[in-house]
This record gives C-alpha cells, sequence and structure tokens, in this order.
C-alpha cells in the first residue's frame, strides 16, 4: 500500500473491527471471540478484497451486472467466510450468515465513516488524479460541463438559493462567476427530448418518455438500453455535441461520445468492452452494493416520513408519496 497504514486506512479497520465486534452478540450463526480476533478478521478480509476482489468482479461482471448487484452480496459473504476460517476465535454458519454480517457490518462502518468523517472523497480524488497523470491529461483547452438534475423548476432553484439549500450555487451566483438563466423547453420536455434536443439539436417524433409505435408493433421506452440506442441512431449523425473527444455520463443519449459511461444508448454496444463493463468501476468496491441498498431503504424511510409531515402540517399543493 502507497504510503503505508495511513490514518484514514487504520480508522477504517478499527471501525470495521468494532463493527464485526458488536455483530457478534446480534446475528445467529456468527461469533467472534475478542476485539483483537475482530481486527484480524477487518485486516485479512480488507487484504482479500484488495487482493483478489478486482479479478473476482472482472471474471464474473455479467452476472453481477443481470443480478441488479445480488451475486457481489454472494461474493461479498464469501470472502468473509473465507476469512473467518483463517481467523482464530471466529466462526460463521454459513453464506447466510454472511451476507447478513457483511450487510450489517456496512451499515455500522458507513454511519460510523460518516459521523467521524471519513468518507470515500479523498480517495476518488486520488484516483482521479494518477488516471489523469497515466492518460497525460494536462490541457489548457477550456471544458464545458453539463449536468442535468431532472424536475428542477426555475422558480425551485431560486428559493433554494434564497433559503440557503443550495450553499454553492449560492455562492457562484453571487460571486458573479455564474448566472442563473431560465430556459423553456419545447413541448416534449421529458429527457429523452431534452437530451436529443442539446445533444444532437434534433427531437423529432419523440412525443414522450414511452409511447406505442404502431408500425413496429413494440413500445419505444426511452430509459431501455435497446430502445434508446435505436433512438439516438436516429437523430445522429455522428457528430453531436460530444463527438470531439467529449464524455457522456450516466445519460440516456451519448451525444456521440466516444467516452461513454453507464449511458442507456451504448451500454449494450459490445464494441466498447464487455457486458457491464461500464459498471466496473462501481462493483470494484465490495461494499458499494451493500451501502446502495441501505442508502435506498434511508430514502424511502426519509420520503414516507416527509410524506407523513406534508399531511400533518396539511401542506397544499402536495402529490401522494406512498410506499
Amino acid at each position: 500500500m502507497p504510503g503505508g497504514l495511513g490514518p484514514r486506512t487504520l480508522a477504517t479497520l478499527l471501525i470495521a473491527a468494532a463493527a464485526l465486534l458488536v455483530l457478534g452478540p446480534i446475528v445467529p450463526g456468527y461469533s467472534v471471540e475478542s476485539f483483537g480476533d475482530a481486527v484480524i478478521l477487518a485486516a485479512i478480509a480488507g487484504l482479500l478484497n484488495a487482493l483478489v476482489w478486482p479479478a473476482i468482479v472482472r471474471f464474473a461482471l455479467p452476472l453481477t451486472v443481470l443480478t441488479l448487484g445480488g451475486f457481489v452480496l454472494v461474493l461479498n459473504a464469501g470472502v468473509l467466510l473465507l476469512s473467518a476460517a483463517i481467523t482464530p476465535g471466529v466462526h460463521i454458519d454459513d453464506i447466510w450468515t454472511g451476507i447478513v454480517v457483511a450487510v450489517c457490518a456496512t451499515l455500522i462502518t458507513t454511519v460510523m465513516a460518516t459521523v467521524l468523517s471519513i468518507d470515500d472523497d479523498e480517495r476518488f480524488a486520488s484516483h482521479l488524479a494518477v488516471q489523469r497523470r497515466k492518460r497525460g491529461e494536462r490541457s489548457e483547452v477550456p471544458g464545458l460541463l453539463l449536468l442535468e438534475i431532472d424536475g428542477l423548476a426555475h422558480d425551485v432553484l431560486q428559493r433554494a438559493l434564497r433559503d440557503g439549500n443550495a450553499p454553492t450555487l449560492q455562492r457562484w451566483v453571487a460571486d458573479g462567476s455564474h448566472h442563473l438563466v431560465r430556459w423553456e423547453t419545447d413541448w416534449s420536455s421529458q429527457t429523452g427530448a431534452c437530451q436529443a434536443g442539446i445533444l444532437h439539436g434534433n427531437n423529432n417524433d419523440m412525443p414522450a418518455f414511452r409511447w406505442w409505435e404502431k408500425e413496429r408493433g413494440a413500445p419505444i421506452v426511452t430509459n431501455h438500453p435497446r430502445d434508446a440506442a435505436e433512438l439516438e441512431r436516429r437523430v445522429s449523425d455522428g457528430r453531436g455535441l460530444l463527438f470531439s473527444d467529449g464524455a457522456s455520463r450516466a445519460n440516456i443519449l451519448s451525444g456521440d461520445a466516444p467516452h461513454s459511461l453507464l449511458t442507456m444508448s451504448t451500454v449494450l454496444d459490445v464494441r466498447r468492452g464487455r457486458l457491464g463493463q461500464d459498471y466496473f468501476t462501481y462493483f470494484s468496491s465490495p461494499y458499494n452494493v451493500a451501502r446502495t441498498l441501505l442508502l435506498t431503504i434511508n430514502d424511502i424511510v426519509a420520503e414516507l416520513l416527509y410524506a407523513a409531515q406534508q399531511r400533518r402540517r396539511d401542506v397544499r399543493p402536495r402529490v401522494h408519496r406512498g410506499f
């Protein structure tokens, strides 16, 4: 490990060990005798994840994507079972117990890391810097960043700036480095038509997010990979907005970008790599799926609480927000 065992790594290791120790009396079929054993378990699991996990995930990537990440939970539990078999004083009954322990340990470490401000931003920034150095990406040519936020109306953003709910944007506008400008869409304001118009200059015959095409006898659903690829084929002339060394990230359409990642219109294009290759970086961490699952549950609970709060305060207008 470059630079040895840094403070962040040590803190993460101790938090993981504490989580594994706490779960001992709670999870049936799992036991750990001492904090020292929990530290050894966390260290071995971390070492296996660092050395073996990337190869395992790369091999199992298609199955991992097809199971929406579910297979990662099984793999993660397998690593934990192997680590427990090596560690004295630790016992895990079976793979299902391993999954429970892995998910619960991820929950505890995620909460503790957030409380102690030990997040992944520094590691992610360091990773990007290394990748840029490898590719020699130093250029004086200015770039343009386009960020789409679905459903964010001009008046809503103005209110957020006024109330201090968007402090960074508020500072940019106040400094004069950025300006807030109202933009009116055409009659079809859904994501597919907007992206086609912005990235390709053409959103002809895209009436909605999904529609039935009589001549094909089939529906078009904008965020389905095959349908998105068909839509881009129809509107692209090969020289979209991003065709000149641009990058498309988590979009519906690519704008003919040569660098495309998590973009619906290109995600099934095997000429760009193996099936699911776009998701390799996400699955390269053994804990991302469990964290995503936990954060999703957190968001659902938050939505239900906000809905109850709106009903209690009789906020109007409001929309129904059920489970």
